[in-house]
């Protein structure tokens, strides 16, 4: 279901100052990443992360107060709050902007939740066009974790941490043991912003994408905070039960 304005050609809150949030060429035509965004289906496969109430907000971000505009080849999907999408074709395929009208981060207030938040979605929107995995999406996730003493945290346990100056698109992976068995993976940078960064996980089963976001020491002291969400594609519930273990594993340091 979509909510339309009879005469929505500027976002909600447009008479505010707006701010970019977030730019990403998007290498899929305009049609398919406005369908991304309208398609209720298809905003499971990337929007959020699985947590009980996910349905529920999705229909009411999406549905219930989302409101569509178009100013000639440009589409908008805005909220009242300010928030606004706006989806146009570039030379690669489609230019995807999110904006805001509230006020964002600060070296004093450290990163802000709702940016992050629409950073990462707007990352996880397109690996979901541009590698087109198979299979209904789901989950794995530890939301604001104590990131640990360095050398000892989650970002180091997983090995992200190592690869902080490899440029997006090279390789990053990392061995681990377990007990007596020896735990390799790795994978490609696909993004990296200031608090925030995706990784593609390689594995047998189907490519996967890890979202890492940190907030400072500065921010949250003593060590600051690691929250991680890992998007799978298409697993059976056996095949995701032994990945959120592997992967739970992993990052609580068990």
């Amino acid at each position: 279901m979509n909510v339309q304005s009879e005469n929505a050609t500027e976002p909600a809150g447009a008479g505010a100052a707006r701010r970019e949030v977030v730019a990403i060429e998007v290498s899929a035509p305009p049609g398919e990443v406005w369908g991304a965004l309208r398609d209720l289906s298809q905003l499971h496969q990337w929007f959020g992360w699985d947590y009980d109430g996910l349905d529920a907000e999705i229909e009411l971000i999406f549905a219930t107060e989302a409101v569509e505009g178009a100013d000639g080849e440009v589409r908008t999907v805005a909220w009242p709050d300010g928030d606004a999408i706006a989806v146009a074709p570039s030379e690669g395929g489609t230019r995807l902007t999110i904006s805001r009208t509230a006020p964002g981060s600060s070296p004093e207030s450290g990163p802000d939740e709702i940016d992050e938040g629409w950073i990462q979605f707007a990352h996880q929107l397109r690996f979901m066009l541009e590698r087109s995995p198979e299979g209904p999406r789901r989950t794995v996730s530890a939301i604001d974790l104590d990131g640990g003493p360095v050398g000892a945290g989650p970002v180091y346990r997983l090995g992200v941490a190592a690869s902080d100056g490899v440029p997006v698109g090279g390789r990053w992976e990392v061995t681990r043991t377990i007990g007596t068995a020896r735990d390799q993976v790795g994978g490609r940078i696909w993004y990296r912003t200031k608090f925030q960064a995706g990784y593609t996980v390689e594995d047998p089963a189907g490519e996967a994408l890890l979202v890492v976001q940190r907030v400072p020491v500065t921010q949250r002291p003593p060590h600051g905070r690691v929250s991680l969400v890992m998007s799978t594609f298409g697993l059976d519930d056996e095949t995701f039960a032994a990945v959120q273990r592997r992967w739970t594993t992993w990052w609580s340091g068990a």
